[in-house]
Order: structure tokens, then sequence, then C-alpha cells
């Protein structure tokens, strides 16, 4: 009994440690993110929520560009959200652009998934969009990573901007069930450990 109770205990600390590493990604810092260029972490008003923002300006310069990358793992089925925003401070025929994706990095080739993405010439000179509702299904389990970025397109002037919230990631719908299972057995064995001790 001991061996079983040890044996759900590890099985039940794996699975909380790769659900944690799941969790980790967040928007309210710039905690566990690769960054380049001028990223900052701020807050923002989605709907009737204050959300944690991870703010990306591209930089003004000719082709300069931000970036915030994080890996994280998904088993198949999870699923992540969250919202994007374009701020565009440029004025066409500078097309400065922006997006938002995910690469699924486990296997033997890279799969990118486009969750936004924007520029000048879509929403106009001076133009931004609304906060916009992204999700994406992992198909299958693995290493995916989150990439967000702007670049700021032929001029030395005027540079655009990308905001992206996420929702945390919700636990795998089993894991709550099986911590009661685990502590229904602990219970069980701790109440029979004191019946062996008291006869």
């Amino acid at each position: 009994m001991r061996k079983i109770l040890l044996s759900a205990v590890a099985t039940a600390a794996l699975l909380a440690s790769a659900s944690a590493q799941a969790a980790t990604l967040s928007s309210a810092s710039l905690d566990g993110w690769t960054t380049y260029g001028a990223v900052s972490a701020t807050q923002d008003v989605i709907g009737t929520t204050r959300l944690g923002v991870l703010d990306i300006v591209a930089g003004v310069g000719a082709n300069k560009y931000a970036s915030v990358a994080q890996t994280f793992t998904l088993t198949a089925g999870q699923s992540i959200s969250g919202w994007a925003k374009w701020i565009g401070h440029d004025y066409k025929p500078y097309n400065d652009t922006g997006a938002v994706g995910i690469n699924f990095i486990e296997g033997p080739t890279s799969t990118y998934t486009s969750l936004f993405s924007a520029d000048i010439s879509k929403f106009g000179d001076y133009g931004s969009s609304a906060w916009t509702a992204f999700t994406f299904t992992a198909a299958e389990s693995g290493i995916y990573a989150f990439v967000a970025g702007v670049k700021n397109v032929g001029d030395n002037a005027l540079s655009s901007e990308l905001r992206v919230a996420l929702s945390p990631v919700p636990l795998p719908t089993a894991l709550p069930l099986f911590g009661s299972a685990l502590l229904g057995l602990g219970a069980l064995g701790r109440r029979r450990m004191r019946k062996d001790a008291a006869a």
C-alpha cells in the first residue's frame, strides 16, 4: 500500500510540475520571456477586466523591430487564449507590420499558426485595431513557442506598436479529479496505519 501511495504521489508531482510549466505563460510581467527591442509589461482594460499586457514597440529606424517569445508545454486538446491590439503610429507607404503566433517546435518540423496580424495597409494611416481575441488549441502534446513582434518598415521617424494580453493556461480537466483521488487514498492509508498501530 505504501509503495502504491508513493507512486501515486510521485505521479501527481510530475503532473503538477508539467501543469505549472504550462501555466507560467503570462503577460503580467516579463518573467520567462525572451525579449528583443523595446518591450515592457503594463496593464490595460479589456472589456471590463484589467489585465497584464506586453507592450511591444518597433523602435525608430528603418526596419527596426521588437519581439517577445516564450516556450511552454501543452497537452493535446489544451488551449491558450488572449487578445492582441495594433496601434499604428505610421502612414503609407511605410507599412509597419505586427504579428502574433504559435510555433510547434517539438517534432520533425516546426509548424507556425498565425493568431493575429496587422499592418498600416490593413488599419490605415495612424490606425488602430480594437482588442482582438484569439485562441489556440494544441493538436498534439509537446513544446510550443508563443511569439509576437512588430516591425518599423522603411522610415526613420515613426514606430508602430503591438499589445498582447494572455489568459492563464487552464489545468487539464482530469488533474483536479486526480488530485482529489490522491487525497482520498492518502486519508485512507493514514486511517489504516492508525488502526494497525492501535491494534
